[in-house]
């Protein structure tokens, strides 16, 4: 069962990292987490932006498979037009 995290009034839970298996999926999410905590600093990175807030939202409400698609991009519009053309082509939203 995943951990449970309170953010502004949202909750996200995702597993722990338990090994080699899980860990891109999971670095991911726990990077979206320090993200929307304001703590990412902490592990040497640089001042985050709004589209990086953004972006850490959108992770945050993905299962793997969809995660997996977008992990290589770093814009919120980059992932939303991405998912938009996997799950959505040819209808606007």
């Amino acid at each position: 069962m995943g951990r449970d995290f309170e953010v502004s009034r949202e909750k996200y839970s995702f597993a722990k990292l338990s090994g080699s298996g899980n860990y891109t999926h999971w670095a991911l999410r726990m990077d979206s987490l320090l993200i929307r905590e304001k703590l990412q600093g902490a592990l040497g990175s640089i001042a985050h932006n709004k589209s990086e807030d953004a972006l850490a939202l959108i992770r945050l409400q993905l299962e793997d498979g969809p995660l997996t698609q977008i992990m290589h991009l770093r814009s919120a519009k980059e992932a939303w037009d991405k998912l938009k053309d996997l799950y959505n082509p040819g209808y606007a939203l």
